[in-house]
């Protein structure tokens, strides 16, 4: 997340942390030897991918995804949503006062704002995430504040960052859960 903004962060940062929760192996932990041979084709390919192109993402992704083994994901999405929006805010905050800047770019005659990002698309991308953890989290309370927030939102993107594929998502994402919330209570 961080490589997309100004604030440049090394990936090795993050290999630390994935060394880190290495540390649950430890201690017994029961998984099946179909995500053990599943886990170890992640893992050479995130190595292949290495060698291939010098970059460690690929490779550090992967390993975070096979040590969040029996993880509550409740939990990853909630750290998820702090991290990620304390981060996502700030940036967009700093590029409003101008102290990070806040790159434009015209496409036909539409200024694209990046709001402290490399590309439009990027902080775009980063709303719709938080946008789909935060509606998850909260899937039965706040239905109708999460409705409006997603039009908001929606059209905040088309306006100033004119990404729409983002924007369709975030409205497509907004009617998906606000279809669920009523289906799911009808239901019970």
């Amino acid at each position: 997340m961080l490589d997309r903004t100004f604030f440049q962060v090394k990936v090795n940062f993050l290999f630390l942390v994935v060394l880190l929760l290495g540390l649950r192996f430890l201690y017994k932990m029961r998984v099946s030897y179909k995500y053990l041979i599943l886990s170890i084709l992640l893992l050479l390919s995130g190595v292949l991918v290495y060698f291939q192109t010098n970059r460690l993402n690929f490779l550090v992704y992967s390993m975070l995804l096979v040590l969040l083994v029996n993880v509550d994901m409740k939990v990853v999405l909630r750290n998820y949503v702090v991290v990620a929006g304390i981060l996502v805010v700030g940036v967009f905050l700093l590029s409003l006062v101008g102290m990070v800047p806040n790159l434009q770019y015209n496409r036909a005659g539409v200024i694209r704002n990046s709001f402290g990002f490399i590309y439009p698309t990027d902080f775009a991308s980063h709303c719709f995430y938080l946008f789909l953890a935060i509606s998850y989290l909260l899937k039965d309370k706040l239905i109708w504040t999460r409705t409006l927030f997603g039009f908001l939102l929606s059209a905040f993107i088309i306006k100033y960052c004119d990404a729409r594929l983002n924007a369709l998502s975030i409205l497509l994402a907004t009617v998906i859960f606000h279809l669920f919330f009523y289906y799911s209570k009808e239901k019970n």
